[in-house]
């Protein structure tokens, strides 16, 4: 799959930073997304949204 990296009216530096930004938001993300904000075909705002998983058991309490 490919796709065209540019939006209309952003020229080549914008979307290399974007980009840079993006993969940044991906580095070392396990579990969760980031999610990608455009108004009038520009990156406004990148969100990254991390879910911690954790291996913790719950105790069962005796019955009494």
């Amino acid at each position: 799959m490919t796709f065209n990296n540019r939006l209309p009216y952003q020229d080549s530096q914008t979307s290399s930073t974007a980009a840079q930004k993006i993969l940044e938001a991906l580095q070392g993300l396990r579990f969760g997304a980031v999610e990608i904000i455009v108004h009038d075909g520009r990156i406004v705002q990148i969100e990254r949204k991390e879910k911690l998983r954790l291996n913790i058991s719950c105790p069962v309490s005796p019955e009494d």
